[in-house]
């Protein structure tokens, strides 16, 4: 049995109401992240140190929707494509005296297509939101600062893995919006070899903080 067909069925389940009532809203979306990446692999295991980037621009982009079930409640189902990333920097010169600890020696970009189902409880034009989320990974580079680049998602899960999203919106009556939410993985998107960057007992998980505008076109105020 297909483990995500409950999630299909409800999402045609919702597609249907939608079209019944016609209380649906659909809009984009766009934003920076603030990427938090932790775990352990190779680098680790050879005296670096890991480092949240700060001066890279990661974002998202998509697709939102609102499905309304009441005047206090609504289903937002999205589709939205975001980055993430990290670098690696040597903690001691001895290691590689060609080091600085100022640059990254090994830096990661991730590409994940994030597919949310959340609940909306709002209040006027305020909404809290919160529910799962499935991520797929689909694109991953690593550089090094002496310029090689690799495609390695082959160090990563391609399957889709599950995280939980809270968050707060808010939303003019004219469709115009402002969004924050933090989406936690407990899940490890690292694929564990034998032999590799990834070695059993290795792990990488990727916990993303989000923030951007949104707009919801043929928007109406709340009844």
């Amino acid at each position: 049995m297909n483990k995500y067909l409950p999630i299909k069925l409800l999402i045609i389940a919702l597609f249907i109401y939608s079209k019944c009532t016609g209380q649906v809203r659909v809009g984009v979306k766009a934003g920076l992240n603030a990427p938090t990446l932790v775990g352990e692999n190779y680098f680790s295991a050879h005296n670096y140190k890991i480092r949240n980037a700060v001066q890279t621009i990661y974002f998202h982009a998509g697709i939102t929707s609102d499905v309304r079930l009441s005047r206090f409640f609504t289903i937002q189902p999205e589709v939205l494509y975001s980055t993430s990333g990290y670098e690696w920097f040597s903690a001691e010169e001895e290691f590689n005296s060609s080091n600085s600890t100022d640059e990254p020696d090994v830096a990661e970009t991730l590409g994940v297509v994030m597919v949310p189902l959340l609940l909306r409880v709002k209040l006027g034009g305020l909404g809290l939101v919160f529910g799962p989320q499935l991520n797929r990974l689909v694109t991953a580079r690593r550089s090094s600062r002496f310029g090689s680049k690799y495609d390695v998602r082959s160090d990563y899960k391609t399957d889709p893995v599950f995280s939980a999203v809270i968050g707060l919106e808010y939303t003019f009556s004219f469709g115009l919006g402002l969004h924050a939410r933090y989406n936690y993985c407990p899940t490890s998107i690292a694929r564990v070899t034998d032999k590799g960057i990834y070695a059993p007992g290795n792990s990488m998980y990727n916990h993303t903080g989000m923030g951007g505008l949104h707009f919801y076109f043929f928007s109406k105020k709340d009844k």
